[in-house]
């Protein structure tokens, strides 16, 4: 029997097992072709439904479901001795973007940022959140792990990344300009305040909850609580928003937290009557599976 080796090129091995009776399997058993530029080529690919592309979601609330996978994002961060304490802002509608665009934005910005992160071999830990207000417009709230002498690194990296994408300057704060398209915010300088700071930026982000949404409490198999007591602040509505309107980075995902939530001293119990707890018993946890590690047994 003749093989690929027998013929010149694709289109007419594939003419020739065709004409055979032949079809070419791949080593799943799943019926492929060796599609060329001639007639029959073209008449396969014409048979072939094209895939339809998966609708880019619009949403106007942040939900109670994103709000746990958050939540836990941040749990696991600490868990590896990692904690959030910062607030990147980057408005998009500064510099003109809405919608589509701005989330494509959104996307080449992080990817950029993975890449600042990994060339300073500081761990890739952060949790973002997009709004869409009447002031930034279309903008993204990141919270992430810095230290003071990576601060000012940090700005002028997150402004040279927003005019790489955009093409524009962003635009800087100043008396005639109250808005500005990058901002790196804390919420305490002490070093012990970190967790404290940390919990108060996530509950800012998250402040897009739609309040009436009842959710399931997470950790418990019985009772409901409005979206509204997830939080010790008031939600308002944080507009319309194209693409995602929340995500982890990759070292935080789900895989990761399942991995984590395995761990005997991983805390369960993430609720107290249906409130989420907002201090530092997940990184108190893991420095204590750190220090045990760390043991050493004499004879």
């Amino acid at each position: 029997m003749l093989n690929r080796a027998d013929f010149g090129d694709h289109a007419s091995y594939a003419q020739a097992m065709h004409a055979g009776g032949y079809d070419i399997h791949d080593r799943w058993g799943r019926q492929r072709y060796a599609v060329g530029d001639d007639d029959l080529g073209r008449a396969l690919l014409a048979s072939v439904p094209a895939p339809e592309q998966r609708p880019t979601p619009v949403s106007e609330y942040l939900t109670a479901k994103e709000f746990w996978k958050r939540y836990q994002s941040v749990a696991a961060a600490n868990f590896t001795g990692v904690v959030l304490g910062w607030m990147l802002t980057v408005s998009w509608g500064s510099v003109g973007l809405s919608g589509g665009a701005a989330w494509k934005a959104h996307q080449a910005f992080m990817e950029l940022m993975r890449k600042w992160h990994q060339e300073r071999g500081l761990p890739n830990a952060w949790v973002w959140v997009r709004e869409n207000s009447s002031t930034l417009g279309d903008h993204s709230h990141i919270l992430v792990s810095l230290e003071r002498w990576h601060e000012a690194d940090f700005i002028s990296w997150a402004n040279r990344a927003v005019a790489t994408i955009t093409g524009s300057a962003p635009m800087a704060k100043s008396k005639d300009q109250p808005i500005q398209t990058v901002h790196l915010s804390r919420g305490h300088v002490r070093r012990h305040a970190d967790i404290d700071a940390q919990w108060r930026l996530f509950q800012y982000v998250c402040k897009g909850l739609n309040p009436d949404e009842a959710t399931p409490i997470w950790d418990h198999p019985k009772g409901n609580i409005l979206a509204a007591h997830l939080i010790n602040r008031p939600c308002r509505r944080q507009g319309w928003v194209t693409g995602l309107r929340s995500g982890s980075a990759r070292a935080l995902n789900s895989k990761r937290i399942s991995e984590l939530a395995a761990h005997p001293d991983w805390q369960a119990d993430m609720t107290k009557d249906g409130v989420p707890f907002y201090d530092d018993r997940y990184l108190a946890a893991g420095r204590l599976e750190k220090d045990l590690a760390a043991l050493k047994i004499w004879p």
